[in-house]
């Protein structure tokens, strides 16, 4: 069994301090880390060290802090980077540091952070840099291996459609610690138009239920229409990467059904990507000029 050593926080303040030209990314998690490390790596770019944010040991902050304070840090690898580019910024204003965070609902919810040495993916999560034609045909025909043709249009706006009500509704959940269930009984595909559906009623009411907010099935319920009655300007913005995936995975076994399991699809769909792509998006770009 291997073992890496985590970096104290304290070590990582010192060297943005004292070898500001060293040049760092920080990232939420593993999969952001593998996406990063395998864009710098096609575009032949070394010298610049990607950590997931779980290797840096906070235990000496923590010291420091409030109850509250500590479990929204531990609870979210997203605070621990936002805190981290915080504590960097008041430090030093020149040092090569760039916190990279998922935009998740921000946005929606006006709670923009914002910092020198912080970005937020373009879209909602790293995830939806794969929401693109190209991507998606080439994960139908050489990931799931389907050689049928696939309206893939259809198919991408029938996902959309699922994802952001799904989005939408898991951000009216927040205020009430409320959680989402699984949607795969409420979730269909016909084969013939290449296009999946969600019983959203059915699923509402189940969420609800589950939940016991039941008795704000109006408002919510209300809320949800008169936000997906407003057109998306992009709508990888107003959609979860993990529900893309999985709505994506769940359509396509419904398609043909494969020895293959949610968790390896989502690890493979990651090899798609493509470096010359990527170089366009703004988050990729300042990658690049670190």
């Amino acid at each position: 069994m291997s073992y890496i050593e985590k970096r104290n926080f304290s070590e990582v303040l010192a060297i943005c301090r004292l070898e500001p030209k060293m040049r760092n990314i920080i990232v939420e998690g593993i999969t952001d880390k593998l996406v990063v490390e395998r864009f710098l790596k096609k575009e032949h770019k070394t010298g610049i060290s990607i950590m997931n944010v779980d290797m840096i040991c906070f235990d000496d902050e923590y010291k420091e802090m409030s109850d509250e304070e500590v479990k929204v840090l531990k609870e979210s690898n997203k605070e621990k980077v936002i805190y981290l580019a915080s504590k960097v910024e008041s430090i030093s204003s020149n040092c090569r540091l760039l916190g990279i965070i998922d935009k998740d609902f921000d946005m929606i919810q006006n709670k923009v952070r914002k910092g020198r040495y912080l970005a937020y993916t373009d879209y909602n999560s790293m995830e939806l840099y794969l929401f693109k034609e190209e991507y998606i045909t080439e994960i139908i025909g050489n990931i799931y291996r389907i050689s049928s043709n696939i309206d893939v249009n259809a198919l991408m706006l029938s996902i959309g459609k699922v994802c952001r009500f799904l989005f939408f509704l898991h951000s009216y959940l927040i205020p009430f610690n409320g959680r989402m269930v699984d949607f795969c009984k409420s979730f269909s595909y016909d084969k013939h138009t290449n296009e999946c559906k969600l019983d959203m009623e059915k699923y509402l009411s189940k969420i609800l239920q589950n939940n016991k907010l039941s008795d704000k099935a109006k408002i919510i319920s209300d809320k949800l229409r008169s936000q997906l009655n407003v057109s998306a300007v992009d709508v990888r913005l107003e959609m979860r990467g993990h529900d893309f995936i999985s709505v994506l995975y769940h359509a396509l076994y419904k398609h043909k059904r494969i020895s293959m399991s949610e968790e390896d699809f989502a690890n493979s769909t990651w090899l798609c990507l493509d470096s010359k792509l990527l170089e366009v998006e703004p988050l990729f770009q300042r990658v690049l000029a670190l």
